[in-house]
């Protein structure tokens, strides 16, 4: 798997994670063939105001046929409030509105 870290610089314009399998010595022919499998995975927490749309334009729209695939999963993470120990985040305030 190849990640490459995001910073606020580049984030939102690339894919978070894509997974790059090749075919294994030994499995079926037919998947030797076709070359690799991907799977583009598209992560968001719950306060990202783009959580509505960013499946279909993001995901769908955009990383999909980019990474030339059809596979994808939308990752959406919820925290309990109470967890997160810092103060003054903006992203915190947005995720207790949406309690």
């Amino acid at each position: 798997m190849l990640v490459h870290p995001t910073d606020p610089y580049g984030a939102g314009d690339r894919t978070d994670l894509l997974v790059d399998e090749m075919p294994a010595p030994g499995d079926d022919p037919h998947l030797a063939s076709s070359g690799s499998v991907k799977l583009v995975i598209e992560v968001k927490g719950s306060w990202n105001v783009g959580v509505p749309t960013a499946q279909a334009e993001q995901l769908a729209g955009r990383y999909l046929p980019e990474a030339g695939t059809d596979a994808g999963i939308y990752l959406v993470g919820w925290y309990p409030i109470e967890l997160w120990n810092t103060t003054g985040d903006s992203r915190k305030t947005q995720a207790r509105k949406l309690r």
